[in-house]
């Protein structure tokens, strides 16, 4: 009889869930529901549960689905059935093995938090791990208080600005984010990022990066990664978890702990400081060789058709060629990269970069342009962090002095860079260049394209007379501090995205 009566409890609960996360709930009914959880502790359980499993299911989803991309399947009518009844039966699986484990899992020691409420503290060392939630104080934990340029992916809380949020997972593919916690941080996800809001006064980073801001009053936010815990003492901090797993914290302001389970005791970092594990030990920022400036994150475009006079050519085309440089030269030459880069980064001068693109106009054979553009593949690079660059401006000039135009993708660096002023992230001998254009990306932006046109660009090109075009793409704007992001675009090396290209109309 009691069972009965519980089942019919959860039952009763179990629809409005549903509805909870399909987002079809009004405000009038979130409340209500809130209400009647707020009087509840069971049913809060239940509901805390049940979004952590929400979660996880939404994942795993996403990761089957990424790993048959490309391999889709089309069955049968007659067969139809079986794979709807083979995901039932899958998810009826997991459910059942969360509420079997519920029952054997280890809880550890419990503490209280305002209002009294039990929570799950920690999990006893080499117990079974499980999807253990913690039990939170109110519903609700944070909010989605400001989005750029988002592009979400089956995330399984809402994403709409100014959303209230729950236990639950947040996939940004592109844009940047920004989550307020109740209990007093500011985390800003960094596409491509997948985060898990776990409490008012945690979460979890699964992959991408992130940047934190925690004020005065809310030290001890904690960002917790695959292999460490990041404790925040009031700073302000970047942390990142690569494809491999392994993740790097970089302080901006401020200090923050970092511990991780094979290190005994926690490391506590500074301004300017920044660490990542490699399973034998802590490596510093400061030791040389041991963390990049900008932290890496990652370690199409398509022809678009002009019309009737139009062609393209590309820098894979005949003498074309593609690279960028970059001061202090760290890595280069880098003529055989996929990507080509722009950066100014005063404060970090080595870090500043310059992007050249040689285009091969031979095959226009003297015959007059009368309409250009020039076409980007914008890629992330994975470096730096999108949160401390605001909306960036970039120049493209074209090269006037033809005698240098016969530089070399494979040896040139920021010393013998055509035109380049040694000093400076986007200055150019002016004597030697002429502006034709320029364009914006926005603050969190990582993938689409640019275009460059005007008189000024096709003038240029129909006064060249050596059938080499050189054009030079420096960005304008300044990162606010240190660590920020490296702007890329897809180079001739690309596996997969376009090449620089130059599209022209010419006089019939």
């Amino acid at each position: 009889m009691k069972n009965s009566k519980f089942s019919k409890k959860r039952e009763s609960f179990q629809d409005e869930f549903d509805r909870y996360v399909e987002g079809q709930l009004d405000q009038a009914e979130i409340d209500e529901l809130e209400s009647r959880l707020s009087e509840d502790e069971e049913a809060k359980r239940w509901f805390a549960e049940y979004l952590h499993l929400h979660a996880v299911l939404q994942a795993d989803g996403e990761e089957l689905l990424a790993e048959g991309e490309g391999k889709l399947i089309e069955f049968p009518v007659s067969q139809r059935w079986l794979t709807g009844l083979r995901y039932a039966a899958t998810v009826a699986f997991l459910l059942g093995c969360v509420w079997l484990l519920r029952g054997s899992i280890v809880t550890g020691e419990q503490r209280e938090v305002s209002g009294g409420t039990p929570v799950v503290a920690e999990v006893k060392k080499n117990a079974v791990k499980a999807p253990v939630v913690e039990v939170l104080k109110d519903i609700t934990v944070a909010t989605l208080a400001d989005t750029r340029e988002c592009k979400w992916a089956g995330s399984s809380l809402p994403t709409s600005n100014g959303a209230r949020l729950g236990p639950g997972r947040l996939h940004l593919l592109e844009g940047l984010a920004t989550v307020v916690f109740d209990g007093g941080a500011q985390v800003t996800m960094e596409a491509p990022a997948l985060i898990e809001v776990v409490s008012a006064e945690k979460c979890r980073l699964i992959s991408g990066g992130l940047v934190g801001f925690v004020k005065k009053g809310a030290e001890g936010f904690q960002v917790e990664t695959n292999d460490a815990m990041v404790t925040d003492y009031g700073t302000r901090f970047g942390v990142t978890v690569g494809k491999s797993g392994r993740s790097e914290v970089v302080v901006l302001e401020g200090a923050v702990g970092v511990e991780h389970s094979q290190v005994k005791g926690e490391k506590r970092l500074e301004m300017g400081d920044a660490v990542r594990y490699d399973a034998k030990s802590f490596l510093s920022g400061k030791a040389p060789g041991a963390i990049g400036a900008e932290p890496d994150r990652n370690a199409g475009l398509g022809n678009k058709e002009k019309g009737r006079g139009w062609k393209a050519i590309t820098t894979a085309l005949g003498q074309g060629k593609d690279t960028y440089v970059r001061q202090g030269n760290g890595g280069g030459p880098f003529g055989r990269s996929p990507l080509v880069m722009a950066k100014r980064s005063p404060d970090r001068k080595t870090n500043q970069r310059k992007t050249y693109l040689g285009f091969d106009l031979r095959s226009f054979n003297g015959v007059e342009i009368r309409e250009a553009e020039l076409a980007l593949a914008i890629r992330s690079s994975g470096l730096g962090y999108a949160s401390v660059v605001p909306d960036s401006t970039f120049t493209v000039y074209g090269l006037r002095d033809e005698a240098l135009d016969q530089w070399d993708e494979t040896s040139m660096t920021w010393e013998n860079a055509p035109a380049n002023v040694l000093d400076h992230g986007s200055r150019l001998d002016e004597s030697k260049v002429v502006k034709l254009g320029s364009f914006e990306i926005k603050q969190g932006v990582s993938s689409g394209f640019r275009e460059v046109e005007g008189e000024l660009f096709t003038d240029f090109l129909n006064n060249d007379s050596n059938g080499i075009a050189t054009l030079i793409i420096v960005r304008e704007t300044e990162q606010s501090s240190g660590n920020g992001l490296v702007h890329a675009f897809a180079s001739r090396e690309h596996p997969t995205a376009m090449a620089p290209t130059l599209r022209v109309r010419v006089v019939e």
